[in-house]
């Protein structure tokens, strides 16, 4: 017996014959050498009495099988040959088979694989010796079989366990639904699987897109401290000294106090006087006990300032009265709102941000006009501080 084609079927086939003491050649050339299998050539195979054919079709590439058995073939076949298609329609030349069995009618076929299908020949019907309708794959059987490969390596992809192999009884029509209902949750928990596989990127790329804000801020964080200790290390502020005002009978100056620290306190010329945290002027003169400040309200006094919003940069001047002007401003510049005044820094006198007062209307008017936030008139006691640069080791 001829068998071509040696896969599951065609193996399984080979054992049963072995079993009935029926001499087998078997053909399957992708095989040759593995194991123990040796392919017989196919012209050998078809000089057996009987020829089965269990091969795949196969349309392209160095095993083709479609059309294996063709015009010359089935010419090669011996009188009284039995010849069967149980593997695909396209391998057996159905026209070829249809013309030898009636011009001769010396061989035999039956035919359980068709061209065409769900179609077929039905010249091809009338002349064959045996034919089916190529249906054992919709048995219950063969779906019980189907469906349990599919769920194992269903279950093999997922890493499950895999179903206990289960015996097929003679009547096995109501155990078709056990693994299609195994089959159905393992198709669920793929789609779960994939779910979770997508939600996964897409957190991922929000955990990056998260990263990479963090990095952002962490390096605006780590600028604002470097940026903080050059200020720090460049302005150096000494302990601040308390002084009481006394009354200044014999001053040159329009706007000035005399305070009772000087020299003895370790109170220098340019040290900023502040009320409170506003700044309100500087020691101008220092003896052994008592010092002179000149107020921000004095004519003689011009100090640099910052304008807040918007970091405008100007000079704030005394106007011997109890407000200061701002000059040199850019010439379309607009107050929005109520704006505040600090020190710039420029100058390394007084460190930046130190408040000095605020410009109350929509717009200025001619003078620019600030209004001090402490009142001179009013003042007890003031703090003097030092903002000196350091030197550079």
């Amino acid at each position: 017996m001829g068998v071509i084609g040696f896969g599951n079927v065609g193996s399984a086939l080979a054992a049963v014959l072995k079993k009935l003491s029926i001499p087998v050649l078997a053909n399957d050339p992708p095989l040759d050498g593995m194991g123990d299998f040796c392919s017989t050539s196919l012209e050998e195979c078809l000089r057996s009495s009987v020829v089965t054919l269990h091969v795949p079709l196969s349309e392209a590439g160095q095993y083709r099988t479609q059309g294996l058995i063709g015009v010359d073939e089935i010419a090669e076949l011996m009188p009284d040959t039995l010849i069967i298609n149980a593997a695909r329609g396209g391998v057996l030349d159905e026209q070829a088979l249809l013309k030898r069995l009636r011009s001769r009618s010396d061989i035999y076929s039956a035919i359980d694989c068709w061209e065409g299908e769900p179609s077929i020949s039905r010249k091809l019907l009338q002349e064959a010796t045996y034919a089916s309708p190529h249906i054992a794959g919709h048995t219950a059987e063969a779906r019980l079989r189907a469906t349990l490969s599919v769920s194992a390596a269903l279950a093999n992809f997922l890493g499950k366990e895999q179903m206990q192999t289960i015996r097929l009884p003679r009547k096995c029509e109501g155990i078709v639904s056990v693994p299609e209902n195994y089959l159905k949750k393992t198709y669920k928990n793929i789609q779960n699987h994939f779910v979770i596989y997508n939600d996964y990127f897409e957190i991922k790329s929000e955990i990056e897109k998260i990263n990479s804000e963090r990095t952002v801020d962490q390096f605006i964080i780590e600028e604002n401290k470097r940026l903080k200790k050059i200020i720090d290390d460049y302005v150096a502020e000494s302990e601040e000294v308390v002084a009481k005002i006394i009354i200044d009978k014999n001053s040159p100056f329009l706007r000035s106090l005399i305070v009772n620290k000087g020299s003895k306190n370790n109170i220098k010329l340019g040290m900023a006087v502040l009320d409170k945290n506003y700044l309100i002027g500087k020691v101008v003169e220092v003896n052994y006990l008592t010092s002179r400040v000149l107020l921000l309200s004095d004519l003689n006094s011009k100090i640099p300032v910052t304008i807040e919003p918007g970091a405008f940069q100007s000079i704030l001047s005394g106007t011997g009265k109890n407000y200061g002007t701002l000059q040199y401003l850019k010439e379309n510049y607009l107050i929005e709102g109520k704006n505040t005044v600090y020190t710039s820094g420029a100058g390394g006198l007084f460190k930046a941000g130190i408040p000095i007062g605020k410009i109350e209307k929509n717009k200025l008017d001619e003078e620019n006009k600030v209004n001090f936030f402490s009142d001179f008139s009013q003042l007890r006691f003031v703090k003097i501080k030092s903002f000196i640069k350091e030197e550079d080791n």
